[in-house]
């Protein structure tokens, strides 16, 4: 389903798909999951302001900027109480896209209160909710 999802979303909105990591590289980050599956597909995803992190840094040295990586951006924010059980996989303007890991949920929450403010039980639902 996440590929399918993928190749219409770049077909219906160009978004940005990037050469997927390694098989070694991507299981580190939640097996299991649609998250794991996208990077399987593609290290990160560009699309109408929303931007799900890969297992490593896209730099676009054209464009002047660097997707982050999922790891690094989560080890910033894991100081804050919040972020504890969760893995932050993406952001959106003034939003943080996360996995949480006791409830097995994608959620999006402040990126300055970090107000929780929405979860889906999906990344897939999560997506077709702002595209």
């Amino acid at each position: 389903m996440v590929k399918s999802y993928l190749e219409y979303l770049y077909k219906n909105y160009r978004c940005k798909l990037f050469p997927p990591e390694t098989e070694e590289i991507f299981n580190d980050y939640l097996p299991t999951t649609e998250y794991n599956q996208l990077l399987q597909i593609s290290n990160g995803l560009i699309c109408n302001g929303i931007e799900i992190f890969g297992c490593t840094p896209i730099i676009r040295s054209n464009k002047g900027y660097t997707l982050p990586d999922t790891k690094s951006i989560t080890e910033r924010f894991m100081r804050y109480n919040f972020f504890k059980n969760k893995i932050i996989i993406g952001q959106m303007p003034e939003t943080l896209i996360y996995y949480n890991l006791q409830n097995k949920t994608y959620g999006l929450s402040d990126r300055i209160s970090f107000y929780p403010f929405q979860e889906y039980e999906s990344l897939i639902s999560l997506l077709k909710n702002f595209l």
